[in-house]
């Protein structure tokens, strides 16, 4: 699989091309996920085989999401730090895992959003 990241909804230009300009600096694939593809399965929007489309429909959510796929911890860590250092916040970020792979892209928006809420109580 290729270094790559999913980006969905981030409205604002300037933060998403200071997102797509430092991932590119470090040869990662950037990939935007559409509203209308929220409900079919990471595994098919990263490409990987066995996946296919399902053209399943779902309510998009409004969150913000960046998800790594096919990218080691060097590159993700770094990547992290060059986006602190710029004036823009990310706070919904994952990585693709062997259970996510599984998941509509809109379940990981909510489950990454919930878990966001919980760290943010504390």
């Amino acid at each position: 699989m290729v270094k790559q990241i999913l980006i969905y909804h981030i409205e604002d230009p300037e933060k998403k091309a200071a997102l797509i300009e430092e991932a590119e600096k470090l040869d990662f694939i950037v990939r935007e996920v559409s509203e209308d593809e929220v409900g079919e399965k990471i595994g098919y929007l990263v490409g990987m085989d066995n996946y296919v489309e399902n053209g399943m429909s779902a309510v998009p959510p409004q969150e913000e999401m960046i998800l790594f796929a096919g990218a080691d911890s060097l590159s993700i860590q770094t990547l992290l730090k060059n986006l602190r250092e710029t004036p823009h916040r990310f706070p919904h970020k994952a990585n693709l895992t062997e259970t996510t792979k599984d998941w509509s892209f809109k379940q990981l928006v909510e489950h990454i959003e919930v878990e966001h809420r919980v760290v943010e109580a504390y």
